[in-house]
């Protein structure tokens, strides 16, 4: 909504064009902005004039924010209600003096600007130089650049130190020059002839001619090879390289880089000079380095056939030579010897290389033999080279072998036998024996088995060296397996190694060996399962052994005789075995075939009758020929099972009697009666007549009984039938009973009984007819609802009845009370009698009154912060019967549903147990926003008659929001060339309405801003809104400024953020201006020193940049493994910790006048410097005329190097009264002179392997 006059609106809300006769009107105001007048005060003031009035009109309620030009001071009327005129003292800058009004109801007005002019503020002192870094020697030109100068303006120049001439008058130019380097501080006073004066100072920087130097040189090189640094400062600019003829540069490199690196390719002396410019000064002399190129020299290796040719070495240079080389040769054994005459030998002799010559050659003679050697080898070697060095001293020559040679294998034992045992034997023959191992692998073949008929040979063979033949011996095993003659065959497969002119006779390559067998074995036969039975079945079985292994099969043919039947009493045996090869015994397995026959133990016989198939040494053991097996019957006896039988007092049934087994022959039963309650005779017929069975498994036959009927009431009776066998095979030991059932009978009934909970139910029953003997009842209980011994006691009970016509019996069942909420509840009360002439059938029901009030349910109320789970607990003060369902449902009242809590509803399932609690939960929602503390309802509700819900609770949120304004620290300095800083703004609640928030700066010369103002609305208040400040440039030298960024107090609707204060954002504005602002440029330095000692170094030689002077050097942090003090002329002095070598690593900073720093690396080499081992004196003691024997001298020396000790056996001093003895292990013999006793010594030395000694 907006307005563009002041004043009050209604606004009235329709939808679609209609207006609700029932509407309510809004009233908006709309307020004014202010209208302020113009700034009047003084616009051209004196230059630094104070106490100058400035003021708009005033506006009842307003307040006023003024701003003034940069060096200009609000003395009073800053600040504060109604501050409508401020004072002001200028400084020397012109600029605005700016007003913005705040009227009553916070309308901000348009800003109002008055230019300010300073008069009487025109001189200012300015002078320039052509350059502001120079060289010594160099001209500089220094010119006046002065404003408001008149001709009356005295000028008076300081050129600084060294400058020639130092000081000047006039205005110039005047030309300078400097003798030494620095930084020069020049200054120029100028005077208006009356009070006023300014001076201007300023700097240049002087530099000193450089003086090049080499950093990495190399003075001895070998020619040809690659990578040769040669190395000058770094940093410099325009190098200048001078290399000779004979070197190149290498690839990739350049001269015109502080680094050169050559390949030298001719030998001889050279030199390699560098200059460069510094600081744009060329430096006065060049630095040279001086080079030795040195050739390297090398031998070739050489190969000839034996007898046809020389060896030829050939000797090279790798570069030619302005000097004359020469070096020595000889030749030496290597597998080539002369005691073998194989090469005449060459004694040392010297080689000479004329300048520019490159190869030479060595021919050493080569001798024919008639041995088989392979090849052979000798060495050419180098030594004592002049003008040159040894690359490769050795050159190995190569004899080719001539001659070739053949093996072959023979059996010169051909017959071993099992009998000793008598061994064979192969000889494996060389044509030509040779000089060096031949070895032969073989294969072996044959009918004879390795391990068990002889010893495994191994596969190969070793002729050795000058030997014609050898042996393979066959170390024959003897064994108890019949298995005949068999063979070993030994062929001869490959020459794995020796001599390659050594190949296998191919027509002699294999031969045998015959091995005779000396065994004969007997087949016997055993049961070594002798007993099978029917049960299970339980098989028997027999074993078919040989007294000794054979290596064939052995098949054994057998008959089969006894008393069992095959097929029927066991599985019918085949008449043959087979024993495998190697094999001692195998088994007949007797597999037993179970019956249901009782027929009493039978036998199965097996006789060994021939050997069918196998080796000829293999017969029959005849007193071990047959064997027997006893199958035994499991049937035992046939049982005879009789049934009981029911039967009327007219009518009648049968026994029916069960064989459960065959029996061979059959077999007779007879019975008998034994009377228990019936007569026999009187109650049923008693005639009794054998019973005969034919003998078959389950066969059946009756027993006919007639029952004998009467008028007497007298239940059932009974009677027992008994049996009876003559043969031992039957078991007749089952009885029967008979039954007689009565046909009178008479009825009982009770009735239903209502009683309340805690009193006495009174049943009532009644027989209806009279029953002789009487009768008892039983009565029992069945829960229906109600729940037995825990709602009535449900003990049973009997009831006797005398047996007259309509006898009446009472019983009583006691009803517990509880307090437990329930429904009536019921049970039922059974009859029951053993007399089958009773008819007990009938049955009462019980039903129990409750007399306990309805149960409550009740919840507590609850308090939780916004945003956290309300649990609610619903607590069920009595029990109630089967549990019950209570609902819960949420209401608004100040908590709004959805927005402050989920609208719930539910249930909660109780089991119906006193005191029992169920909970559910309630989320609340985290808003944001800062706010009172609210409620809601929470009713509850059931449809249990029994249970009363009309309890309700209140639920209470408590706000965790905090309304507050966060403001970041600026992220970083402004400057005047541009730079700009940021900070954050952002709310800490959600409001409910938009937050604004005005922003400016105090300062306007110096900042300035993209927004003055800023605005949060509910959706956005948690984003934060980033503010740009960006520093404002002027053209004074003012150094850096500190301003402030002033926040408004905030605006809003909202009552929580109504009048917010927010706190104000402090700003440094960075300076530019300088008579020539350089950036110092630290370039990284490098150096060498050795182990403990310090060096010192000049950093700043090879920075740039730092012209403006007021250098200061710092050490960002110490290295790890040294020091570094700063010294006064900001030279670096290194100090490396004690025995420490390796690299040292450290930053330095650099900074100027205006405090612009860079930062470099510098890296120390420290060379390892070997230290001195340290002796520590021993001391030991003897007897007068005694040895001493003594342990090493090293055991308490040590190396600071970790250096190993050796001792010199030689002592410095040795003792005055004895002899001493020092050994290499530094172990010592002292021996006194005789008779001596007192102190003696001696002095002894131990170095290390640097050769440094204590």
């Amino acid at each position: 909504y907006s307005a563009t006059t002041s004043g009050d609106y209604s606004v009235i809300v329709s939808a679609n064009g209609c207006v609700s006769p029932e509407s309510d009107a809004t009233t908006v105001t709309v307020n004014g902005l202010p209208s302020t007048s113009e700034i009047t005060g003084d616009a051209t003031p004196s230059c630094s004039e104070s106490d100058v009035t400035y003021s708009v009109t005033l506006t009842a309620g307003s307040s006023y924010s003024w701003s003034v030009p940069s060096g200009a001071t609000i003395t009073s009327g800053a600040a504060g209600p109604e501050n409508n005129q401020i004072t002001v003292d200028f400084g020397e800058t012109n600029g605005n003096i700016s007003v913005t009004e705040t009227n009553a109801t916070g309308c901000i007005g348009e800003a109002k600007t008055l230019g300010i002019s300073l008069q009487g503020c025109s001189l200012a002192a300015d002078f320039e130089a052509d350059q502001v870094s120079a060289c010594t020697g160099e001209t500089v030109v220094f010119s006046d650049l002065s404003t408001g100068a008149s001709g009356s303006t005295n000028y008076s120049w300081d050129f600084g130190a060294n400058a020639s001439p130092a000081t000047a008058t006039g205005a110039g130019p005047h030309n300078v020059v400097y003798s030494v380097g620095g930084q020069k501080t020049v200054s120029l006073s100028i005077t208006d002839g009356a009070t006023v004066s300014e001076t201007k100072t300023n700097y240049i920087t002087v530099n000193e001619l450089p003086t090049p130097v080499f950093t990495a040189e190399v003075t001895s090189v070998i020619a040809g090879t690659e990578g040769h640094v040669y190395t000058t400062t770094s940093g410099k600019s325009n190098y200048d390289w001078t290399i000779p003829a004979e070197a190149t540069v290498t690839a990739g490199g350049t001269v015109t880089d502080n680094s050169v690196t050559l390949t030298w390719n001719k030998g001889g002396s050279y030199s390699v000079s560098v200059n460069y410019d510094e600081n744009g000064c060329s430096g006065a002399l060049a630095a040279t380095s001086n080079v030795t190129v040195t050739p390297t020299i090398s031998i070739g290796n050489a190969s000839a056939t034996e007898g046809s040719g020389n060896l030829n070495f050939e000797v090279t240079l790798n570069a030619a030579s302005t000097e004359t080389v020469t070096v020595e040769y000889a030749t030496a054994n290597n597998t080539a010897t002369l005691a073998d005459n194989d090469y005449n030998k060459i004694n040392t002799t010297t080689l000479t290389f004329n300048p520019g010559e490159t190869t030479k050659t060595v021919v050493v003679t080569v001798n024919n033999d008639d041995i088989v050697e392979g090849s052979e080898s000798l060495y050419v070697n180098l030594s004592s080279a002049s003008n040159a060095t040894i690359a490769d001293d050795q050159g190995e020559g190569v004899i080719t072998d001539n001659d070739v040679a053949l093996v072959s294998i023979s059996a010169n034992d051909a017959s071993g036998n099992e009998t000793g045992p008598d061994n064979g034997e192969f000889t494996v023959s060389i044509t030509k024996v040779s000089q060096t191992t031949t070895e032969v692998s073989y294969s072996v073949s044959g009918s004879a088995d390795g391990d068990s008929d002889y010893t495994t040979l191994s596969g190969t063979v070793i002729i050795p060296a000058n030997t014609a033949s050898v042996t393979i011996p066959v170390s024959v095993l003897g064994d108890d397996i019949v298995e005949g003659d068999e063979t070993v065959v030994v062929t001869l497969t490959s020459i794995s190694s020796g001599d390659s002119d050594i190949s296998i006779d191919t027509d002699n390559d294999d031969a045998t060996v015959t091995i005779g067998d000396d065994d004969v074995a007997l087949v016997s036969i055993s049961a070594n399962d002798a007993s099978g039975n029917e049960t299970g079945p339980d098989n028997g079985e027999f074993t078919v052994s040989i007294t000794k292994v054979s290596q064939t099969t052995t098949e054994v043919s057998y008959s089969v005789s006894g008393s069992a039947d095959e097929d029927s009493d066991y599985t019918a045996l085949s008449g043959t075995v087979t024993i495998p090869a190697n094999t001692a015994s195998v088994t007949i397995p007797v597999s037993v075939l179970g019956d249901d026959v009782v027929e009493g133990d039978e036998t199965v016989v097996v006789t060994l009758t021939s050997i069918s198939s196998g080796d000829s040494d293999i017969s029959i053991d005849t007193d071990n020929d047959d064997a027997t097996v006893t199958i035994g019957d499991d049937d035992g006896v046939t049982t005879i099972t009789v049934e009981d039988i029911t039967l009327n007092e007219n009518g009648s049934n049968s026994f029916i009697l069960t064989s459960d087994k065959a029996v061979q022959g059959g077999f007779t039963v007879t019975y008998s009666f034994i009377n228990v309650t019936a007569t026999a005779g009187d109650d049923f017929n008693d005639t009794t007549v054998p019973v005969v069975f034919t003998g078959t498994a389950g066969e059946t036959q009756i027993i006919t009984i007639n029952g004998t009927d009467d008028d007497q009431v007298e239940g059932s009776e009974s009677f027992t039938l008994k049996l009876s066998s003559a043969s031992a095979l039957v078991n007749t030991e089952d009885t029967a009973t008979g039954t007689i059932i009565d046909d009178d009978a008479t009825n009982v009934t009770i009735e239903d009984v209502t009683v309340t909970e805690g009193g006495t139910a009174t049943f009532t029953v009644t027989l209806n007819k009279a029953i002789v003997g009487g009768t008892t009842i039983t009565y029992s209980f069945t829960d229906i609802t109600a729940t037995g011994s825990s709602d009535y006691n449900n003990t049973s009970n009997t009831i006797v009845f005398a047996g007259t016509a309509n006898e009446s019996h009472t019983f009583e069942v006691s009803i517990p009370d509880d307090d437990i909420v329930e429904n009536p509840e019921t049970f039922t009360v059974n009859l029951s009698s053993s007399n089958t002439d009773v008819n007990s059938d009938d049955t009462a029901t019980g039903t129990i009154t409750d007399n306990d009030g309805p149960a409550l349910v009740t919840i507590e109320n609850i308090t939780v912060t916004e945003g956290e789970t309300a649990t609610y607990t619903i607590t069920l003060d009595k029990a109630v019967e089967g549990g019950v369902t209570v609902n819960y449902s949420i209401s608004d009242d100040s908590a709004i549903i959805p927005d402050d809590l989920s609208n719930l509803s539910g249930s909660v399932e109780f089991t119906g147990t006193a005191g029992e609690t169920k909970t559910f939960e309630v989320p609340t929602t985290e808003d944001q926003i800062d706010e009172d503390n609210e409620t809601y309802g929470v009713a509850l509700s059931t449809s249990n008659s029994l249970v009363d819900a009309s309890d309700i609770a209140t639920g209470t949120i408590t706000d965790n929001d905090d309304a507050g304004i966060t403001i970041s620290a600026i992220s970083n300095n402004t400057t005047e060339g541009g730079q700009t800083a940021t900070f954050t703004v952002v709310l800490t609640s959600k409001p409910t309405d938009n937050v604004t928030i005005s922003l400016v700066p105090d300062d306007l010369t110096e900042g300035s801003l993209a927004v003055t103002e800023i605005v949060f609305t509910p959706s956005d208040w948690d984003h934060p809104q980033t503010i740009i400040v960006t520093g404002v440039d002027d053209a004074d030298i003012d150094g850096n400024i500190q301003f402030n960024i002033v926040t408004g107090d905030a605006s809003s609707l909202d009552a929580k953020y109504s009048n917010k204060v927010v706190d104000d954002v402090v700003v440094l504005n960075e300076d530019n201006d300088s008579l020539s602002n350089n950036l110092p440029v630290a370039t990284d330095d490098s150096g060498d020193t050795d182990e403990d000692v310090p060096v010192t170094i000049n950093v700043l030689t090879n920075d740039s940049g730092l012209e403006d002077g007021g250098l200061v050097v710092t050490i960002v942090a110490q290295p790890e493994n040294g020091s570094v003090v700063v010294n006064e002329d900001n030279t670096l002095t290194i100090t490396p910790d004690s025995d420490v070598s390796g690299s040292i690593t450290f930053d330095y900073q650099v900074c100027d006048v205006d405090n612009d720093c860079s930062t470099a690396t510098v890296v120390i080499t420290v060379n390892p410097i070997n230290d001195a081992p340290v002796a520590t004196d021993d001391v030991a003691s003897v007897d007068e005329d005694g040895v001493l024997n003594g342990t090493t001298l090293l055991s308490n020396d040590s190396d600071p190097d970790g250096d190993e000790l050796t001792i010199n056996t030689t002592p410095v001093t040795g003792p005055t009264n004895g002899s001493l003895v020092i050994n290499a292990d530094g172990t010592y013999t002292y021996t006194p002179d005789a008779d001596f006793n007192g102190e003696d010594s001696f002095v002894y030395e131990v170095c290390d392997s640097n050769g440094a000694c204590d």
